[in-house]
């Protein structure tokens, strides 16, 4: 857990730059995402069944919106 640790650290870090804000106001905005979609709630699935699942209801599944922001993710990692 130490490195996922290190990893968000780094990361939340270069964001704060990339976007001028301060760690506790993305924090902030990534709880306020997090609760308006899923009341913080990682296990959420959307209701009627739709796609969407865990704490920002991305949606599972080949090319859609989880795959896509892991490879974003995997891309920001890779430079």
């Amino acid at each position: 857990m130490r490195k996922l640790d290190e990893l968000y650290d780094y990361m939340l870090g270069n964001m704060c730059i990339r976007y001028k804000q301060t760690k506790e106001s993305l924090e902030n905005i990534m709880d306020r995402i997090g609760y308006h979609e899923s009341k913080n709630d990682a296990k959420c699935r959307q209701l009627g069944g739709g796609p969407g699942r865990g704490l920002f209801q991305f949606e599972e599944g080949v090319k859609e919106g989880g795959e896509t922001a892991m490879n974003r993710l995997l891309r920001w990692f890779a430079k």
